[in-house]
C-alpha cells in the first residue's frame, strides 16, 4: 500500500511537472556567453536567431541545425519575418550598453537574411530599435530603445520605407510593441529614460500610431515594461525590468483586449529581474531573464522555478506558434514541445474509445499499452519524458477500428518516468508510466 501511495504522488508531481514545464535546450543552437536577443519563425520549421554581437541565425529544419548568417559590427536586438525572404532587424544602437557604434537603426533582408540593406526613414532617424511587431505579409511595426530616446516606426511595405515619430511626450524609453491589427496595437517601456527615475508604461493607438493613450503607469520607480505576450484575444502580459533587485517582481495584466490593466506583483520569489515572458494559454506561462525561469499555472497569482536548470536561461524572448510548439531564446535557443491543451484536460472516454494503463506498471525495461478505437481513425500515440520532451512515437497512422497491443521499450539514456498520450478523433487520453531497475 505504501508503495503504490508512493507511486501515484510521484506521478501527480511527474504530471505536474510535465504540463508545465515542456521546455528543453536545442543542443545544436548557438551559444551566447549571456544571451542571444530576439528570434522569430514563420513556421514550425524555419526561424532566425539575432544578438547584440551582431550574429544573425537561421534553421530550416525546427531548431535541430543552424547556420549563420551574418557575422558585422552590430547589436542586433529584434528581428521579425514576412516570409522566408523578406524581414526586418532592429539594431540598439550607440551610446547605450550594445558594444558596438553602428548607427543604423534597422536593417531589412530580402534573401531571407543572408544580406541586409538600409530602409529608407522618413522622418526622425531612431538611436536605435528594441522591438519589431509583425502584423501582416506587408506591415511592420517598430519602436525603441532602452534608456531612451523614445520611437515607434511603421512600414507598410514589407520594411522598405518607415515612417518615423518621436514619443518623448509620452515615455521616457520604449522596448517591445505588438499590434494585433494595422490600426490597434500597444508599445511598453519607462516613464524616462534614467532606469533609477523610470515607472513603468504602456501606451496604445487604435489608428496606426498617429495617436496614442497611456493605458497605465506603474507604482514602482525604477521599472520599466520589457516585452508583451498576447496568448488569446481578450488577455496581455507584460513583463517589469526591475532596477533594484528585491522579492517583490512585477508584471502587468489585461483580461479585456487591453482596455484596462491591473499591475500585480510575483511575492516571496527571490529574483533578479524579469525580461522575457511567454504564456501558452490565459493561465499558463513563463517568466525570466535571470539565470533561472518561474512559471505559473494559474495566471500569475503563483509561480515556480522552472526545471531542468539548463532551460530558459538569460530568457529574453519566447513565441508561441500554437499551445503546443514555441520557441525562446536566452543563452541558447529553446523549444517547447508541450502536450494539446485538450490532452492536458480530464477528457472523459467517449464510447468505444479507450487507453487502459501500460502492463506492467512499474515496468523495468519494455511494458504493453492497449488502446481501441470504434471506427478508423487517424491515431497518434506519443511517449514523453518528464522534461516533456518527445521522446517515441508508437503509433501516427489510420488505424482500422479495434483493440491494438504496442509495446515501448525504454530508449537510452535511461528516464524512469513518462507520459503517453493518445488521441484519436475526438478522444484524448494520458497515461503515466514509471520504469524501475
Amino acid at each position: 500500500m505504501k508503495l503504490k501511495l508512493f507511486i501515484c504522488l510521484s506521478l501527480l508531481g511527474l504530471s505536474s511537472s510535465l504540463f508545465a514545464q515542456s521546455w528543453h535546450l536545442l543542443p545544436s543552437s548557438p551559444a551566447q556567453t549571456f544571451r542571444h536577443d530576439d528570434l522569430y519563425f514563420i513556421n514550425a520549421d524555419t526561424g532566425w536567431v539575432v544578438n547584440v554581437s551582431g550574429q544573425v541565425w537561421t534553421t530550416k529544419d525546427g531548431g535541430n541545425s543552424w547556420t549563420q548568417l551574418i557575422n558585422q559590427p552590430s547589436s542586433f536586438r529584434c528581428v521579425g519575418f514576412f516570409d522566408a525572404m523578406h524581414g526586418c532587424i532592429g539594431n540598439l544602437g550607440p551610446g547605450n550598453w550594445a558594444p558596438t557604434n553602428d548607427t543604423n537603426p534597422i536593417y531589412k533582408t530580402s534573401d531571407g537574411g543572408n544580406t541586409l540593406q538600409l530602409p529608407l526613414i522618413v522622418g526622425p532617424k531612431p538611436k536605435g530599435i528594441c522591438g519589431l511587431s509583425v502584423v501582416n505579409d506587408t506591415i511592420i511595426m517598430a519602436t525603441g530603445r532602452f534608456d531612451g530616446p523614445p520611437y515607434f516606426m511603421k512600414s507598410t511595405n514589407q520594411g522598405n520605407t518607415f515612417y518615423s515619430r518621436k514619443m518623448d511626450t509620452l515615455a521616457g524609453m520604449l522596448i517591445d510593441t505588438y499590434f494585433m491589427t494595422p490600426d490597434s496595437g500597444f508599445v511598453v517601456g519607462g516613464t524616462d529614460s534614467i532606469e533609477g527615475l523610470s515607472y513603468s508604461v504602456i501606451l496604445f493607438t487604435s489608428d496606426g500610431g498617429k495617436n496614442w493613450t497611456k493605458k497605465i503607469t506603474g507604482t514602482k520607480q525604477g521599472n520599466h515594461c520589457w516585452k508583451i505576450s498576447h496568448p488569446s484575444k481578450n488577455v496581455f502580459y507584460v513583463s517589469v525590468e526591475e532596477l533594484y533587485s528585491n522579492n517583490t517582481l512585477r508584471f502587468f495584466k489585461s483580461s479585456d483586449r487591453g482596455n484596462t490593466w491591473s499591475e500585480e506583483v510575483i511575492s516571496n520569489v527571490p529574483y533578479g529581474w524579469s525580461q522575457g515572458i511567454g504564456f501558452r494559454n490565459d493561465s499558463v506561462g513563463w517568466v525570466g531573464g535571470n539565470s533561472y525561469a518561474l512559471h505559473t499555472r494559474d495566471s500569475g497569482k503563483t509561480w515556480d522555478t522552472v526545471s531542468p536548470s539548463n532551460v530558459l536561461v538569460n530568457l529574453n524572448r519566447v513565441r508561441f506558434l500554437s499551445d503546443t510548439l514555441a520557441y525562446a531564446v536566452g543563452q541558447r535557443v529553446y523549444k517547447y514541445n508541450g502536450l494539446p491543451t485538450s490532452i492536458n484536460n480530464s477528457i472523459k472516454d467517449l464510447s468505444g474509445y479507450s487507453l487502459s494503463q501500460n502492463v506492467p506498471n512499474p515496468f523495468t525495461n519494455s511494458t504493453v499499452i492497449t488502446f481501441t478505437i470504434p471506427q478508423s481513425q487517424l491515431v497518434h500515440i506519443e511517449i514523453f519524458d518528464n522534461g516533456g520532451r518527445r521522446i517515441q512515437t508508437l503509433v501516427n497512422s489510420l488505424t482500422p477500428p479495434g483493440t491494438y497491443h504496442v509495446e515501448f521499450t525504454i530508449p537510452q539514456p535511461r528516464n524512469f518516468s513518462f507520459i503517453c498520450a493518445m488521441s484519436a478523433g475526438p478522444f484524448a487520453k494520458t497515461i503515466k508510466m514509471i520504469s524501475i531497475k
